[in-house]
Parts: structure tokens; sequence; C-alpha cells
């Protein structure tokens, strides 16, 4: 008999994550990205989130399912997620950087809070290798947040 394959595609972490309304967030592994708010499921979170892994792929989520909720912290609750990914493509060094600057200008205010909005800026133009941008980037956000 024989079967056929199934090729599961997910992408290599850390990644970088863009929603529909240019909202960044930077996760380090598969945990980080499957556990997200309870809130943030009502509001279609994964649905127009674009994401980048550390290779410069490109992957679109086309599936979610519940698996469980965690225990609930005092902040909020979080839900445990199952994720489908659809590889989508890739995406060049040039254009990664032009979708983070053009998020970081959506969301100024945001961004600007740190006091750090001109050095981010010239950070992320200085990267050679997505991998070194989006390994920097994640561990940066990391440590503040």
């Amino acid at each position: 008999m024989k079967t056929k394959e199934i090729n599961i595609e997910i992408p290599k972490f850390p990644i970088v994550s863009i929603s529909g309304d240019g909202l960044v967030e930077y996760f380090r592994d598969l945990s980080d990205l499957s556990t997200p708010p309870k809130s943030m499921l009502g509001i279609k979170y994964f649905e127009s989130m674009t994401i980048i892994d550390i290779l410069g792929n490109s992957f679109k989520i086309i599936n979610y399912e519940l698996v469980q909720t965690l225990i609930p912290s005092w902040i909020q609750s979080r839900r445990k997620v199952m994720l489908e990914f659809e590889f989508d493509g890739i995406i060049e060094l040039s254009n990664i950087k032009s979708l983070l600057v053009g998020s970081i200008n959506k969301h100024i205010d945001f961004w600007d809070s740190s006091g750090d909005l001109e050095s981010l800026l010239v950070r992320i133009n200085k990267f050679n290798s997505a991998p070194d941008l989006i390994e920097t980037l994640c561990a940066e956000y990391y440590k503040k947040y």
C-alpha cells in the first residue's frame, strides 16, 4: 500500500509577525506563538498575520484549533492552539526592512515611547542578513518586554 507523503512546513524560529494593521511582534519559538491571550482569538488574531522566519521565508496561518485553556494568569488567561501554516514565498532582506520600517512609521507613538526610535531605524538598515536582523530584534524585544 502506497501512502501519501505529507509535507508540513513550519517557520524556523525566531520569527517576526506583522498583523494586517501593521503591528509587529517577535516570537522566540512555537510555544510563544501558539499561546495567545484569550482576547486575541476573538479578534481574528492569526487571520491577517504574515510571519517571516529567520531564513526570510513568509508564512500565513491558514487554520488554528483550540487545544486547551492554560491556567489563567493574573494579567490574562492564555489559550494553547495548534497552528497550521502555509508557505507564502521568500521575502528579500530589503523587503523585510521595508515592512518593519513601515510598521514603525504606522505605529510611531508606540515605537517612539522607548526613546530610541532613531537608533532602531538606523540598526534595521545596517543589517546584512535576515537571520541577523530577526534574531537580534527578537532578542532585544524579549529583553524589553
